[in-house]
């Protein structure tokens, strides 16, 4: 169970800077980027919203590991 919740820490601080970086090329004109952030734009405007789950997931491993048999 904490090896599940580590790779959730870990795969929510990854997108938190993949649509960080997004939502920053959005303003410099990558179309890519910017259909990426059409398509999400919630998550392009709030990237931090992925940085509290991460840090969310990476306290709960801390507890579960530590209370694991």
């Amino acid at each position: 169970m904490s090896a599940l919740a580590l790779w959730c820490g870990i795969a929510c601080t990854i997108a938190t800077g993949v649509f960080y970086s997004f939502a920053e090329m959005r303003g410099y004109g990558s179309d890519w980027a910017a259909q990426v952030c059409q398509h999400a734009p919630t998550l392009c405007s709030h990237p931090q919203w992925f940085a509290a789950a991460a840090g969310v997931m990476l306290i709960f491993y801390f507890i579960v590991e530590r209370f694991e048999v």
